[in-house]
């Protein structure tokens, strides 16, 4: 959970015009991180802008893998005459972003099936924060 969180703050910093301190308290961005991918291990992360005038806002989207701690393992294989085994040290593997993040505009009516509306100041939802 923890780790999720910093790298939301890491993709939020990325982003700094996300980042930046609101110019009115309705005009401000929140976030939403989802387990993603097909065991869940992979996150998807939702950050908004200030909404507009018009209703309209900037959505940025980024789907990445949190950084994990693998642990030490070893595979071996043979046969009757011979075998081999090779060791996996323990590592730290950092934050990996898959693609480009995407940045695009959205409104009430054209919100994907799939994705929240708009995520208010402060906000820090889903079910991997």
């Amino acid at each position: 959970m923890l780790r999720t969180f910093f790298a939301a703050a890491t993709f939020v910093a990325a982003f700094g015009a996300l980042a930046a301190p609101p110019a009115h308290a309705d005009e401000s961005s929140g976030c939403e991180v989802i387990h993603w991918g097909l065991f869940g291990g992979d996150r998807r992360m939702i950050c908004d802008g200030p909404k507009r005038a018009d209703g309209s806002w900037e959505r940025k989207r980024m789907y990445f893998t949190p950084p994990y701690h693998r642990n030490a393992s070893s595979s071996c294989s043979g046969s009757r005459y011979s075998s081999s085994c090779t060791y996996y040290e323990a590592a730290d593997v950092p934050l990996e972003v898959h693609g480009t993040p995407e940045t695009y505009l959205v409104r009430d009516d054209n919100v994907l099936p799939d994705e929240p509306g708009w995520l208010p100041h402060g906000a820090l939802v889903g079910n991997a924060t």
